[in-house]
């Protein structure tokens, strides 16, 4: 349990890392704020955690943050139109 719990905690939070980049590029200071607290929640999972894992609960750390710039790289490709709007308004 703690093995998933650990996987997507790291999913979760690269995917968050790589959109804060991304809304402070472009300026949206109230979503990254808010970004900013859920990162926060996703660390808290880790932190909790790590310092007694054992070698399987380390892999899956590790192998979510690969995933989590997947998702991320997924989410914005499609929101950046969107984002491009907001400028343009």
């Amino acid at each position: 349990m703690n093995e998933l719990l650990l996987f997507c905690s790291s999913a979760v939070m690269v995917t968050l890392l790589v959109i804060q980049s991304r809304l402070n590029i472009h300026g949206r200071n109230r979503l990254a704020a808010v970004n900013s607290v859920l990162i926060g929640l996703s660390q808290l999972v880790l932190w909790k955690i790590m310092p007694d894992a054992n070698t399987t609960e380390v892999i899956a750390f590790i192998a979510g943050g690969p995933i989590g710039n997947i998702i991320a790289q997924r989410v914005n490709r499609s929101d950046v139109a969107r984002i491009r709007k907001l400028h343009d308004e």
